[in-house]
Protein backbone atom coordinates (compact mmCIF):
# COMPACT_ATOMS: atom_id res chain seq x y z
CA UNK A 1 0.00 0.00 0.00
CA UNK A 2 1.30 3.62 -1.07
CA UNK A 3 2.26 5.96 1.60
CA UNK A 4 3.19 8.92 -0.51
CA UNK A 5 1.14 11.79 1.17
CA UNK A 6 0.58 12.13 4.96
CA UNK A 7 -1.87 15.26 6.04
CA UNK A 8 -0.81 16.75 8.92
CA UNK A 9 -3.71 17.16 11.54
CA UNK A 10 -3.25 20.76 12.50
CA UNK A 11 -3.43 21.90 9.19
CA UNK A 12 -6.35 22.39 6.60
CA UNK A 13 -6.34 20.17 3.88
CA UNK A 14 -6.08 21.77 0.29
CA UNK A 15 -7.79 20.57 -2.99
CA UNK A 16 -4.77 19.40 -4.21
CA UNK A 17 -3.56 17.47 -1.23
CA UNK A 18 -7.37 15.69 -1.32
CA UNK A 19 -6.89 15.01 -4.57
CA UNK A 20 -3.65 13.31 -4.30
CA UNK A 21 -5.02 11.32 -1.64
CA UNK A 22 -8.05 10.33 -3.98
CA UNK A 23 -6.06 9.00 -6.77
CA UNK A 24 -3.57 7.03 -4.01
CA UNK A 25 -6.86 5.52 -2.11
CA UNK A 26 -7.99 4.11 -5.67
CA UNK A 27 -5.20 2.43 -6.27
CA UNK A 28 -4.66 0.90 -2.96
CA UNK A 29 -8.28 -0.32 -2.73
CA UNK A 30 -7.68 -2.77 -5.15
CA UNK A 31 -5.63 -4.80 -2.43
CA UNK A 32 -9.61 -5.23 -0.95
CA UNK A 33 -11.77 -4.06 -3.66
CA UNK A 34 -9.81 -5.89 -6.88
CA UNK A 35 -13.35 -4.05 -8.43
CA UNK A 36 -12.71 -2.26 -12.16
CA UNK A 37 -14.94 -0.50 -13.64
CA UNK A 38 -14.49 -1.77 -16.84
CA UNK A 39 -15.35 -5.25 -15.85
CA UNK A 40 -19.10 -5.75 -17.64
CA UNK A 41 -20.42 -7.16 -14.35
CA UNK A 42 -19.49 -4.65 -12.28
CA UNK A 43 -22.47 -3.08 -12.50
CA UNK A 44 -23.00 -0.23 -9.99
CA UNK A 45 -25.33 -2.00 -7.79
CA UNK A 46 -23.52 -4.90 -7.50
CA UNK A 47 -20.05 -2.70 -6.40
CA UNK A 48 -22.45 -0.26 -4.35
CA UNK A 49 -23.73 -3.97 -2.35
CA UNK A 50 -19.85 -4.94 -2.25
CA UNK A 51 -18.79 -1.81 -0.60
CA UNK A 52 -20.93 -2.93 2.73
CA UNK A 53 -18.88 -5.86 4.22
CA UNK A 54 -15.94 -2.96 5.00
CA UNK A 55 -18.21 -0.43 6.40
CA UNK A 56 -18.43 -2.05 9.97
CA UNK A 57 -14.57 -2.77 10.05
CA UNK A 58 -13.92 0.68 9.04
CA UNK A 59 -16.05 2.20 11.64
CA UNK A 60 -13.98 -0.04 14.58
CA UNK A 61 -10.96 1.21 13.17
CA UNK A 62 -11.87 5.25 13.20
CA UNK A 63 -13.39 4.68 16.30
CA UNK A 64 -9.79 3.59 17.69
CA UNK A 65 -8.11 6.22 16.00
CA UNK A 66 -9.98 8.93 17.12
CA UNK A 67 -9.09 7.92 20.54
CA UNK A 68 -5.51 8.64 20.42
CA UNK A 69 -2.89 10.89 19.87
CA UNK A 70 -1.67 11.27 15.93
CA UNK A 71 2.05 11.16 17.44
CA UNK A 72 1.42 7.65 19.13
CA UNK A 73 2.47 4.58 16.90
CA UNK A 74 -1.21 3.11 15.77
CA UNK A 75 0.04 2.34 12.51
CA UNK A 76 -0.84 -0.84 12.47
CA UNK A 77 -4.76 0.29 13.26
CA UNK A 78 -4.31 3.03 10.61
CA UNK A 79 -2.85 0.96 8.05
CA UNK A 80 -6.03 -1.38 8.12
CA UNK A 81 -8.06 2.14 7.78
CA UNK A 82 -6.36 3.06 5.11
CA UNK A 83 -7.01 -0.02 3.62
CA UNK A 84 -10.59 -0.30 4.39
CA UNK A 85 -11.16 2.81 3.37
CA UNK A 86 -9.34 2.79 0.14
CA UNK A 87 -11.58 -0.14 -0.54
CA UNK A 88 -14.36 1.70 -0.09
CA UNK A 89 -13.10 4.62 -1.98
CA UNK A 90 -12.03 2.22 -4.84
CA UNK A 91 -16.02 0.16 -4.95
CA UNK A 92 -17.30 4.00 -5.02
CA UNK A 93 -14.99 5.09 -7.93
CA UNK A 94 -15.41 2.24 -9.81
CA UNK A 95 -19.34 2.41 -9.14
CA UNK A 96 -19.59 6.13 -10.61
CA UNK A 97 -17.40 5.28 -13.37
CA UNK A 98 -20.08 2.36 -14.13
CA UNK A 99 -22.73 4.66 -13.45
CA UNK A 100 -21.41 7.45 -15.71
CA UNK A 101 -20.96 4.62 -18.65
CA UNK A 102 -24.55 3.69 -18.19
CA UNK A 103 -26.01 7.11 -18.96
CA UNK A 104 -23.05 9.19 -20.53
CA UNK A 105 -22.40 11.55 -17.86
CA UNK A 106 -18.77 12.73 -17.28
CA UNK A 107 -17.78 11.24 -13.43
CA UNK A 108 -14.78 13.95 -13.23
CA UNK A 109 -17.64 16.56 -12.25
CA UNK A 110 -18.58 13.84 -9.23
CA UNK A 111 -15.10 13.04 -8.13
CA UNK A 112 -14.75 16.94 -8.10
CA UNK A 113 -17.19 16.94 -5.83
CA UNK A 114 -16.21 14.42 -3.45
CA UNK A 115 -13.02 16.40 -3.08
CA UNK A 116 -14.09 19.69 -2.76
CA UNK A 117 -16.76 17.86 0.22
CA UNK A 118 -13.92 15.97 1.74
CA UNK A 119 -11.82 19.81 2.26
CA UNK A 120 -14.74 21.13 3.54
CA UNK A 121 -15.26 18.73 5.96
CA UNK A 122 -11.79 18.24 7.36
CA UNK A 123 -11.11 21.93 7.49
CA UNK A 124 -14.17 22.40 9.29
CA UNK A 125 -13.10 19.65 11.94
CA UNK A 126 -9.80 21.21 12.20
CA UNK A 127 -11.12 24.57 12.22
CA UNK A 128 -13.13 23.90 15.68
CA UNK A 129 -10.93 21.24 17.28
CA UNK A 130 -12.67 18.09 15.83
CA UNK A 131 -11.95 15.90 19.35
CA UNK A 132 -14.41 18.67 21.38
CA UNK A 133 -17.44 17.33 19.44
CA UNK A 134 -18.40 14.48 17.81
CA UNK A 135 -15.40 12.96 16.48
CA UNK A 136 -15.04 13.77 12.65
CA UNK A 137 -14.43 10.31 11.07
CA UNK A 138 -17.35 9.41 13.07
CA UNK A 139 -19.80 11.86 11.22
CA UNK A 140 -18.48 11.62 8.01
CA UNK A 141 -18.82 7.48 8.11
CA UNK A 142 -22.13 8.12 9.04
CA UNK A 143 -22.90 10.74 6.32
CA UNK A 144 -21.44 8.36 3.73
CA UNK A 145 -22.94 5.24 5.08
CA UNK A 146 -26.79 7.24 4.09
CA UNK A 147 -25.60 8.47 1.03
CA UNK A 148 -24.45 4.68 0.17
CA UNK A 149 -27.41 3.23 1.31
CA UNK A 150 -29.76 6.15 -1.04
CA UNK A 151 -27.88 5.48 -3.80
CA UNK A 152 -28.22 1.70 -3.54
CA UNK A 153 -32.37 2.69 -2.90
CA UNK A 154 -32.38 4.74 -6.07
CA UNK A 155 -29.85 3.14 -8.80
CA UNK A 156 -33.07 1.67 -10.09
CA UNK A 157 -35.15 4.50 -10.06
CA UNK A 158 -33.88 7.86 -9.88
CA UNK A 159 -30.58 7.66 -11.41
CA UNK A 160 -29.43 11.05 -11.98
CA UNK A 161 -29.06 11.30 -7.82
CA UNK A 162 -27.06 8.58 -7.54
CA UNK A 163 -24.03 10.76 -8.26
CA UNK A 164 -24.83 13.19 -5.84
CA UNK A 165 -25.06 10.39 -3.26
CA UNK A 166 -21.68 8.96 -3.86
CA UNK A 167 -20.29 11.72 -3.93
CA UNK A 168 -21.36 12.49 -0.39
CA UNK A 169 -19.82 8.60 0.07
CA UNK A 170 -16.74 9.61 -1.16
CA UNK A 171 -16.45 11.90 0.89
CA UNK A 172 -16.84 10.71 3.54
CA UNK A 173 -14.90 7.68 2.80
CA UNK A 174 -11.78 10.02 2.26
CA UNK A 175 -12.17 12.04 4.81
CA UNK A 176 -11.50 8.99 6.90
CA UNK A 177 -8.51 7.63 4.55
CA UNK A 178 -6.75 11.34 5.19
CA UNK A 179 -7.21 10.65 9.15
CA UNK A 180 -5.84 7.12 8.68
CA UNK A 181 -3.08 8.63 6.99
CA UNK A 182 -2.11 11.03 9.87
CA UNK A 183 -1.46 8.14 11.83
CA UNK A 184 0.32 6.10 9.10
Amino acid sequence: MSAAFHPRPDQPLSQQAAALLYDEAVQDGAVLAGAKSDDPRGTPLALLAASTIHIPHLTLLMAVLEGVDPDDDFTVVADDARLRSAALIRLGDDALLAHARELGYDPRVWRAQAIIQTVSAVSAGVSCGARDELPLAGVELRRAALALADAIAVVAGDAMAVPSYLASALSGWLSCYARASQHA
